[in-house]
């Protein structure tokens, strides 16, 4: 799975990560801790990126970066 080959490759490089398998976990994490970063996958089981984003918003500026395979330009921007 990509998240957990990412998420070694972080963890070797000295960083604390966390993954999420659903929209729903990776929502109990951004509501009960801060972070540097969060990546998401557009398409994440449960709650998908653009709901998480909005709910991240609304506890403040963290960086997102967005993973996709979709390559439209109408998903490019909304990213």
């Amino acid at each position: 799975q990509l998240a957990q080959r990412m998420a070694q490759g972080l963890s070797e490089a000295g960083f604390a990560v966390e993954v999420a398998a659903y929209g729903m976990a990776a929502l109990r994490f951004v509501d009960s801790s801060v972070y540097d970063l969060v990546f998401l996958d557009v398409m994440l089981p449960g709650l998908n990126a653009w709901t998480l984003q909005k709910a991240i918003r609304q506890q403040g500026d963290t960086p997102l970066l967005f993973l996709t395979t979709k390559g439209g330009i109408e998903d490019r921007l909304r990213g």
